[in-house]
């Protein structure tokens, strides 16, 4: 290159970055006259410029820029609920806390509405991992400080913040590819996993999801949309209680597009109010035609956004579903996810009581899964919870999913709460689930998702089938003999097999235990010298296992305090000595069946007790909700009545009120001080002169209408009869002060 035409290139070069840097050093300066109207933060197009000239004077002194998108999602929830007043007031202190955080080469920009950006720039003095890992620290103490609670004015606000990085120049070198990387890794934060990075995976599942956006609405119109029905069904009845409705989606461009998808992106997009507005119509619908076909009280449950109950008002279309599909509300049960974010079911509250204070069932789903605490299952109008199947897949398993779900069951009862589960897939499953005493049960061993069309041929075909859950092949009971002698085994097999017992062996605590995880067992006679495990540790697991058991030990050795420790632990209920007589095993044996028997019998009575004690509780609640609203109504029509009275009072008019029997129930101010002599009237029949009043406004329709003008106590006065006046529910006499008494009000 010629000299001359060199220097000029580096003249522009230079004239280039300094114009970019005189950008940049306005922006740092916050130019708020520039900036957006709520905030005075920079705007999109400021920060874009800012970036460039970031990333031009990288060429003279290299740096790493991150760039995080902010998406502070309560700004559009109290806009919502609020008004814009109090999303602008947050806004506004998110900004404040943005500029007070931000350092020298560090500012902030609102994006609009609920978006905005941060921007850190660290020279790189040793190396770009050091750089990066100072900008980590000081993105971190960001998020820290905007998810703090924000104090608007009375009232205290969780901004509810997600978080996505991007950085230069590892992510792009380019300002606008790095705030789209930023904002698409904002889809992939979550409390549990901090701040999110940016990855091309990212990128790929944000452009997916804008086409989901874009066609779901098409989706919609041309019902690509789709329910499939999982059926749930009553352990203590052996019955169905009805199907949960899940949404589908086909889409002839975009596949199969789950719910995980789905939901989200109508949630962002504002559709969620019509997706859930389809998913109640077609689910009633179906259930109505499924509910004449059977003949049967059946129930549907459907999944309920929390955003939907925000900007829809889904009390109106349940009230005018159910009346146009005549059903009662008491079928329709919506359930509502346990792990959404903290505060925002909450604010549902109000919604949620006048729901279910129509007879709606509200159910809390995914429970177990999420961080729910005690005053989430006390504070929510909730009639049941339902046990995620994270927690039921594991439940045969001694140790800690077998608590959380004896632990669940018991908390949902003690609440006066339907205990589910979900996910249920294993005939063991079930037996445990009825042993702990679970409610209702649905999952793929029950019922596979299957269409509307299906659902009656599935029903016939369970009414007709044996409960895998029940096992009344042996009503004597089940044995289990656990013994390493195999002659002993044999014996003791011949002998009780006679008795019409189920005898089940094993020749070791292990294979013990595993039966146990399979088969339900009444009574347990177990040898206590056994190797690798004795007898009594044996049946301290068995009765984690199955708890209701009646264990007994067989042993020609006794271990005296091992045997006296497990007595009083409970894990045995009687110690045998060996060699044995035939007619006093027997009968201890027979002695420990009815005893157990007759704790299956205390428990089941207990269970119905219980149950019927839950409903009891249910409908005092949604009585308690009806009541409450009613009286709600009641203030509310009694402070317009009052405020009414008081405008009648400032009235230049003499007004009095008449109900049906022609009785004054209500004399004005007014008319108090032209007719003193109506006033003990009040609360009787009307006097003489009323009646006449009354009677000339009846007279004829002109006159009803227009009124008429007589004379009273020496005045000319118009008396107009309100409409509606005595016919059914009274009315009013309006007279007109035509000539006024001396020292009248005006």
């Amino acid at each position: 290159m010629e000299p001359g035409r060199r220097r000029l290139s580096e003249d522009l070069n230079e004239g280039r970055s300094a114009a970019l840097r005189t950008i940049h050093q306005a922006i740092t300066e916050s130019n708020t006259r520039l900036g957006n109207e709520v905030t005075g933060l920079p705007h999109r197009g400021q920060i874009l410029l800012a970036l460039e000239a970031m990333i031009q004077d990288s060429e003279r002194q290299p740096v790493v820029i991150a760039v995080v998108s902010i998406q502070v999602r309560r700004v559009h929830a109290l806009a919502t609920s609020l008004g814009f007043g109090a999303s602008d007031a947050l806004a506004q202190c998110m900004a404040d806390r943005l500029r007070a955080y931000s350092k020298a080469n560090e500012w902030g920009a609102h994006i609009g509405g609920a978006e905005f950006v941060w921007v850190a720039a660290q020279a790189i003095s040793s190396s770009e991992a050091e750089a990066t890992q100072q900008l980590s620290s000081r993105v971190q103490g960001l998020r820290s400080r905007l998810s703090q609670v924000a104090e608007l004015q009375e009232l205290s606000v969780l901004p509810d913040c997600r978080f996505g990085v991007s950085l230069f120049p590892r992510d792009s070198r380019a300002g606008n590819q790095l705030l789209l990387a930023a904002k698409a890794a904002q889809q992939e934060d979550g409390t549990a996993r901090g701040l999110a990075g940016f990855e091309h995976r990212s990128q790929q599942a944000s452009i997916r999801e804008l086409h989901i956006e874009s066609a779901l609405p098409l989706a919609l119109q041309h019902d690509e949309l789709a329910l499939v029905y999982m059926p749930l069904v009553e352990l203590r009845h052996d019955s169905v209680l009805g199907v949960e409705a899940l949404l589908r989606w086909h889409s002839p461009h975009l596949g199969d597009v789950s719910p995980a998808e789905l939901v989200p992106v109508a949630e962002r997009s504002g559709l969620i109010a019509e997706v859930g507005r389809w998913v109640l119509r077609r689910a009633l619908g179906d259930l109505a035609a499924l509910r004449q076909q059977s003949g049967q009280a059946l129930k549907v449950f459907i999944n309920v956004s929390v955003v939907q109950l925000q900007i829809s008002d889904f009390k109106a279309d349940v009230a005018q579903t159910l009346q146009e599909l005549a059903l009662p509300a008491d079928c329709l049960n919506i359930e509502l996810k346990e792990d959404v974010a903290g505060g925002v079911l909450e604010a549902c509250v109000e919604q949620l009581q006048a729901i279910c204070a129509m007879g709606v069932g509200v159910v809390l789903d995914d429970f177990g899964k999420g961080k729910s605490g005690l005053n989430r299952l006390t504070q929510l109008p909730l009639d049941g919870v339902k046990v995620d199947h994270t927690v039921v897949e594991d439940i045969n398993v001694p140790g800690r999913h077998a608590s959380m779900t004896r632990a669940a069951i018991h908390l949902a009862h003690e609440l006066q709460l339907t205990a589910y589960a979900d996910g249920v897939e294993t005939v063991e499953q079930m037996r445990h689930l009825l042993d702990k005493g679970c409610d209702v049960i649905q999952g793929w061993g029950i019922g596979k998702p299957m269409p509307a069309s299906d659902l009656w041929a599935w029903m016939q075909t369970f009414a007709r089938s044996a409960k895998p859950w029940r096992d009344a092949t042996h009503t004597r009971g089940t044995l289990l003999i656990v013994d390493d002698e195999a002659s002993i085994l044999s014996a003791l097999k011949r002998l009780f097999r006679r008795e019409g017992y189920l005898v089940l062996t094993a020749s070791d605590g292990a294979s013990g235990l595993e039966l146990l995880k399979t088969q339900p067992v009444d009574v347990i006679v177990s040898d206590q010298r056994m190797p690798e495990m004795l007898g009594v540790d044996f049946l301290r697991q068995a009765r984690l296992l199955q708890p209701d058991t009646i264990r007994m030990t067989l042993s020609g050795f006794a271990d005296l305090q091992s045997i006296i420790d497990a007595v009083n632990e409970g894990a045995i209920y009687r110690f045998l000595m060996k060699p044995w007589e035939d007619d006093r095993l027997k009968a201890h044996v027979e002695e420990a069946m009815a005893a157990c028997h007759l704790r299956k019998e205390n428990r089941e009575l207990q269970e119905q007790v219980g149950a019927s004690n839950r409903e009891l509780a249910q409908s005092n609640r949604r009585l308690a909700l009806s009541l409450r609203q009613q009286f709600q109504r009641v203030e509310t029509l009694r402070d317009g009545a009052s405020s009414a009275h008081e405008l009648l009072d400032r009235l230049p008019l003499s007004i009095v009120g008449l109900d049906a029997e022609r009785s004054v129930v209500y004399i004005n101010q007014r008319a108090m001080h032209c007719f003193p002599h109506w006033i003990p009237s009040l609360g009787q029949a009307a006097p003489p002169e009323l009646q006449e009043l009354l009677a000339l406004c009846l007279a004829s329709p002109k006159v009803r209408a227009e009124g008429i003008e007589v004379e009273i106590a020496g005045h000319t006065r118009r008396v107009q009869l309100c409409e509606q006046a005595c016919e059914g529910r009274g009315g009013y006499l309006i007279i007109s002060p035509c000539e006024d008494p001396p020292g009248a009000p005006v």
